[in-house]
């Protein structure tokens, strides 16, 4: 029997939030009817993913858990249970199960969400790119994935592709033609079934193959072991010094392999930094660090850590000045600090952010290192833009002209451009490696060299990459030249290990008026370094973990309560609540809530769902007015400052032998509230006249108009509870309110009075008076009159000085009543610096479009509520 998931109609909302205060990329917890899933935005920044990746790894989330959380009845709560406990101490089974929960939720958000369904295929199809590890179950998965995005499967082992070809054919269920494949990543299938499915067809092959995988070792093993014996005859290396000026890489060390440098325990895979550069010189490839960049001073401990995110860095310290590896967001303790100096190591920083150790002598080192709780702002705001005379072909030129063409922001063309050198080059053969560099080093023209040969490695695809990015002109990018180290797997006894055979070389890019920099590695597929990444190891934790027993048993007294109640009763307790707290019956709750259910899924003409837009400028704000200002304490030493301010006085320190020189900027932090609006009014004025009662291109009028209401007056609640939730970390209280009048016949009436609420009642009000006494004619002037006349003189200056923000919609299907009124009072409201915005309904596009259009007028003027925006205003 093929059953589907079961799901409340009116199902608890997830409330997601973004943290740093967590290890794992994801958490989910649960506080009454209410569930909130944390992401940890570190974390995906940290294995190289792009922001709009990391929006779709979220997306993907919510859904898969929504699946599980929206399950309505004890038999579906006994699904989830049976599918949990499937090989639950097996790691590779866990991992399985995500990649099919994974995909599931892609389908059903293509299914409700095409916008949000085309950013989680995304970050998937990032995933599926990733090199899988070398066993035969690590080959499986990937497959999975990549079929599971209908891409082309070509397993590279025999026994692989055996098994997967089985589970892609289909067999006779019910009349249907199904294999395991499509039942697994059925958005349509209960868990129930899906477990079933599970133990029967896949369980069985993964067993085949994992029989096969120990006869393969088995028949390895003894090399394995001269190969171990031969590793601990091996001294230990130590750190290669730090380098002011940096030749790109000449020759080749054994990629993935050599005795570990350094060993993180526990393990933190993903990409760990060195040093970076701020210049290149394009005739020779030379990485090279400005002046300021050089300047190393004592390091000192500022920024309060995630305690969750401790590390311990060993290995031997060798005796050059070498820079400690560091993952993005992290940095030394002050119990690490105060370690590293009882160890005789002498620590140092840059403006950069890496730290610096000189040891006295070659010891076994220690140091602990942590994740901050806010993001640092390393790094000076400074751009290399010197192109040589170089030419680049014209392939790459086209390429290029196209990128600049394109109408997005720099970080999408960035994005572009970076996917564009995966497509024009490969990654070079171990034999190929030693021409390679020949050919490109002895060549009048580096990179004409490179684009002959379509060959780069890490380093070179980093030099390609800068001559590319230079070429696009983006003047609000600063990047940086990185050498460090990537980690893909874990060790097995949970350690993660930095060798010769880990290091790499990337870039990283700011965008300006953002504090993160975002990796950018635009190295060929088929780098060595990566091979693994995809492992089923590491797979597990890119998901949050299973719902609890406490949990479950919750859910599913839930289910059962519901399930008690007699035919006599509504099977939807929220409806009923709906109903007693509104005062209203029972059936006319049903069709609001039917309406809000529509109204959350209307899309705009390119298909986005109009909500999640409102939403994500909302996001955008909020994360701005939480961002920390900083205000200037004066000229200090650099142990104590955040930037160089006065060049000349730190170099005649530095000339007199200073370690610790003046000439750096001081800050702390403060609440600039001049620079921010403290409030934000939505005021709609509907039309309530005799032709809004009328259909137009299979709606009556009033009705789109009560959809638009409730599309707006819903978002900006939600925004309105995100800023009281984070009230205690916004940067200056921000106030957002809504209300609506409707003008009809020769009077006006208030629906929604101008608050931050929008309660049952209200929306109760709203649906009668959409439809009540429609007819006469169009009094628009009466609705502007009303807004006018609500102004206080306190809120008026606050207008004058951009303190708060104003915006009315003014929404009509004919001519006025009184157009001169009109006009003289939407005159005197923009004099006030209210923004006003007409809306004509005068064909059947023109309604369909009407929430679309509003809400895009909505963001348009959202986005002056952004800090910079303010304060070019303000200057202005």
């Amino acid at each position: 029997m093929v059953e589907h998931r079961e799901v409340s109609r009116y199902a608890p909302k997830i409330e997601t939030v973004f943290t740093l205060d967590q290890d794992r990329p994801f958490n989910v917890n649960r506080s009454g009817a209410q569930w909130r899933l944390s992401v940890n935005r570190r974390y995906f920044e940290s294995k190289g993913f792009f922001p709009d990746e990391i929006k779709g790894a979220v997306y993907l989330e919510e859904e898969r858990l929504g699946n599980e959380i929206n399950a309505s009845s004890r038999f579906a709560i006994a699904g989830i249970r049976k599918w949990q406990d499937i090989g639950s101490d097996n790691q590779k089974v866990a991992a399985f199960k995500v990649v099919f929960e994974r995909l599931t939720a892609l389908h059903s958000l293509e299914q409700t969400d095409s916008q949000k369904a085309e950013l989680a295929r995304k970050y998937l199809e990032r995933i599926a790119l990733q090199s899988p590890g070398p066993e035969y179950t690590d080959q499986l998965y990937n497959s999975l994935l990549v079929a599971g995005l209908d891409q082309s499967v070509s397993p590279e082992a025999k026994a692989v592709e055996t098994v997967y070809s089985n589970l892609k054919r289909k067999e006779k269920i019910e009349g249907r033609d199904i294999s395991p494949l499509d039942a697994l990543v059925s958005p349509d299938l209960s868990l129930t079934s899906k477990a079933s499915w599970f133990e029967a067809r896949f369980l069985p092959r993964l067993e085949f193959l994992e029989s096969q995988e120990k006869r393969k070792k088995k028949q390895s093993t003894q090399s394995s072991e001269d190969e171990q014996a031969k590793k601990q005859k091996t001294q230990s290396p130590t750190p290669s010094p730090t380098q002011d000026e940096y030749e790109q890489h000449r020759g080749r060390e054994e990629k993935g392999k050599g005795f570990p440098i350094f060993i993180i325990n526990p393990s933190f895979t993903g990409y760990w930094e060195e040093d970076s550069y701020d210049l290149i010189d394009e005739r020779t490839g030379k990485l090279v660090k400005s002046p300021t960049q050089r300047i190393k001073t004592a390091t000192g401990i500022q920024q309060e850590i995630i305690e969750s995110s401790k590390r311990t860095i060993s290995g031997n310290s060798g005796t050059e000045l070498f820079s400690l590896p560091l993952a993005p967001g992290f940095g030394l303790t002050r119990e690490g600090l105060i370690n590293l100096k009882n160890q005789g190591i002498d620590a140092f920083s840059d403006t950069e952010g890496h730290i610096y150790l000189k040891p006295f002598s070659n010891v076994k080192m220690s140091a602990e290192v942590a994740a901050s709780t806010t993001p640092a702002n390393f790094g000076i705001n400074s751009t290399d833009n010197a192109i040589s005379e170089q030419p680049l072909p014209g392939e790459i030129t086209d390429e290029l002209l196209r990128i600049r063409s394109l109408s997005m922001d720099s970080l999408g063309k960035i994005q572009q451009w970076k996917d564009s050198i995966g497509k024009f080059f490969k990654y070079p053969a171990d034999d190929k490696v030693e021409s390679m560099y020949a050919e490109v080093d002895n060549s009048a023209s580096r990179l004409i060299a490179m684009n002959k040969i379509k060959l780069l490695d890490c380093y070179l695809a980093r030099e390609f990459f800068l001559a590319g990015l230079k070429r696009l002109d983006l003047q609000d990018v600063s990047w940086r030249a990185v050498n460090g180290h990537f980690i893909a797997v874990s060790q097995k006894d949970g350690t993660a290990h930095i060798s010769s055979g880990t290091g790499h070389a990337w870039v990283k890019i700011r965008v300006q008026g953002e504090r993160n920099w975002i990796i950018v590695d635009p190295t060929p597929p088929g780098d060595p370094v990566h091979q693994g990444e995809g492992a089923i190891s590491e797979s597990k934790e890119m998901t949050s973990q299973p719902l609890s027993k406490e949990d479950l048993d919750e859910l599913e007294k839930e289910a059962g309560d519901a399930e008690k109640k007699q035919p006599g009763e509504t099977q939807d307790q929220y409806l009923l609540e709906f109903a007693r707290e509104a005062g209203i019956a029972p059936d006319r709750a049903l069709e609001i809530l039917t309406t809000l259910s529509e109204v959350d899924q209307l899309k705009d003409s390119q298909g986005r769902n109009i909500l999640a837009r409102l939403k994500e400028q909302f996001d955008r704000i909020i994360e701005k007015y939480t961002v920390i200002k900083q205000e200037n304490l004066g000229l200090v030493e650099m142990s104590k400052g955040q930037s160089l301010e006065e060049p000349v006085s730190t170099l005649l320190d530095i000339r007199a032998g200073s370690f610790d020189p003046t000439g750096f900027q001081r800050k702390r932090f403060v609440e600039e509230k001049e620079q921010y609006y403290g409030g934000w009014d939505l005021e709609l004025i509907a039309d309530g006249s005799g032709s809004m009662n009328e259909p137009l291109g299979g709606r009556v009028k009033y009705a789109v108009q009560r959809d638009m209401s409730y599309l707006l007056h819903r978002a900006l609640h939600r925004f309105s509870q995100e800023a009281q939730r984070r009230k205690l970390r916004l940067v200056t209280p921000l106030k957002i309110r809504s209300s609506q009048y409707m003008f009809r016949g020769k009077d006006v009436q208030e629906i929604k009075p101008l608050s931050d609420k929008f309660t049952l009642p209200q929306m109760s009000l709203l649906w009668e008076k959409s439809a009540e006494n429609i007819g006469g004619g169009t009094p628009a002037h009466l609705g502007l009159q009303a807004v006018l006349d609500r102004i206080p003189p306190e809120e008026s200056e606050l207008l004058k000085n951009k303190k708060l923000l104003k915006v009315v919609a003014l929404i009509s299907d004919g001519g006025y009543d009184d157009h001169q009124r009109v006009e003289n009072l939407i005159k005197q409201l923009e004099e006030m610096n209210v923004v006003v915005a007409e809306f004509r309904i005068t064909d059947a596009q023109s309604l369909e479009q009407l929430p679309q259009n509003v809400a895009e007028k909505v963001i348009e003027a959202a986005r002056i509520l952004m800090p910079q925006k303010v304060q070019k205003g303000n200057n202005g």
